[in-house]
């Protein structure tokens, strides 16, 4: 189905509606965070029950919009969708093993449970962005979707449960960190979408919710997304010039680029004989990155004892209470649901195959982002510079393919954005617009 075809369908508009509400529902709007949770009285025995616990509400809405993307696939015909996946392979056989991994799961009901709202996640994503009618919508949509939550939690700065113990901003978000990465995508997001606007009062508007959201970043304190907010984009026009100059592919300059850190590491480690903590307090105010090198240590050890195929997708963090970090020596552990470490917490659960099919899979997004470099350099300084942020910031805070995470939610829409630029292009179609 081409293009235009897709807009005189029915219910054409379903697509981008049902976009809109998923991006609401990842950014917490839907409904907002109210109530944040207070450590202080947290009691573990609770806290055990709660995160094992499967949440009725939550799984009912995803399968409505399961059901309402179904519909609009068996409306519109499943072509579309079917043609965008060659570029992106690799997903669905990484999801296909998360599924099998629920049969050496050590609790496998609660790992096929997460692993079916994991699959369910993606199709919705990749259902509602595929059938949207034109490319730029599925970004009109998203910039709509920011700029409802941008106003939302502006508006509760004036209430105090917008704030923390430490008076940062969380607003409705329930977290800082997890403003500040909606902050970063929301100013990704507007940057690009200014690039499709030409009237005065648009772009004024457009600067006047970018700066909004510089604001909402610098207040919720996340220095890692702050960060991030400059150095991805700065990164993205550095390989774009790199790729200029040397005539290399973006993956062939990251591999090299890699390729340098690992030797660089290896000078580290072994001519020097520091260790990596030692060697990144020499730079950085703090190496253990507020105690996260003691979650990693654990992660890793954990690891260890299943280090193939894992624990099974979802079933190490929050699963009872034989949950293997409430052994964990430092207590803090014990109230975790995740490494802070996305890719430990993917070699945790689906072993280092599974992580290995993940690192494959983006590989596969990079090239086909790469493909886009000299036809539509917007886009690939837009989708590069989200990647960056994405995937940089699943260090420090798990997010990458874990089960209905706004960033993770995010990556595949931003994948199948991808796909859907290219499969037009290389058949001398409509770009859409």
């Amino acid at each position: 189905m081409s293009e235009t075809t897709a807009r005189s369908a029915p219910l054409a508009w379903l697509p981008a509606f049902l976009w809109l509400v998923i991006l609401l529902r990842v950014a917490e709007m839907l409904p907002p965070d109210i109530s944040p949770v207070d450590f202080t009285d947290l009691q573990k025995g609770a806290f055990t029950v709660t995160t094992a616990t499967s949440d009725l509400a939550n799984q009912l809405f995803w399968l409505s919009i399961a059901a309402l993307v179904t519909l609009v696939i068996l409306m519109q015909g499943p072509g579309r969708l079917l043609r965008l996946l060659p570029p992106l392979s690799i997903l669905p056989i990484f999801l296909a093993f998360c599924l099998m991994s629920a049969a050496w799961a050590t609790h496998p009901d609660i790992s096929f449970r997460r692993t079916l709202l994991l699959i369910i996640g993606v199709y919705c994503a990749a259902g509602a962005t595929a059938y949207c009618r034109s490319e730029d919508e599925v970004l009109r949509v998203a910039y709509i979707a920011f700029a409802i939550t941008l106003v939302a939690n502006i508006a509760s700065m004036a209430f105090p449960f917008s704030f923390d113990y430490r008076g940062l901003l969380r607003g409705v978000s329930g977290d800082k960190n997890f403003l500040g990465v909606i902050a970063a995508t929301g100013l990704f997001i507007g940057a690009m979408w200014r690039t499709r606007l030409s009237g005065s009062f648009s772009r004024a508007m457009n600067a006047a919710y970018l700066a909004a959201w510089v604001g909402l970043l610098i207040l919720s304190g996340n220095k890692t997304a702050a960060a991030l907010a400059i150095a991805a984009p700065a990164a993205a026009w550095l390989i774009l010039l790199a790729t200029r100059e040397t005539r290399l592919g973006m993956p062939v300059l990251l591999a090299l680029a890699g390729s340098l850190a690992a030797c660089l590491l290896l000078i580290v480690t072994v001519v020097l004989d520091m260790t990596v903590a030692e060697a990144l307090g020499t730079i950085l105010p703090d190496a253990s990155f507020t105690g996260r090198d003691e979650i990693w240590a654990f992660s890793v050890e954990q690891w260890e004892t299943r280090w193939l195929f894992g624990f099974g997708y979802g079933s190490f963090w929050g699963v009872g209470f034989d949950a293997p970090n409430l052994q964990a020596s430092p207590p803090f552990i014990h109230l975790l649901t995740q490494s802070h470490n996305g890719y430990l917490d993917l070699a945790l659960t689906v072993g280092a195959a599974g992580l290995a099919l993940m690192l494959a899979f983006l590989w596969q997004v990079l090239l086909a982002v790469d493909r886009l470099r000299i036809k539509d350099k917007a886009f690939f300084l837009f989708a590069v510079s989200l990647l960056i942020f994405l995937l940089v910031q699943n260090v420090t805070e798990s997010s990458l393919a874990r089960g209905l995470a706004m960033p993770w939610i995010i990556t595949v829409a931003l994948c199948f954005m991808t796909a859907r630029r290219l499969t037009p292009r290389e058949s001398g179609g409509p770009s859409g617009g």
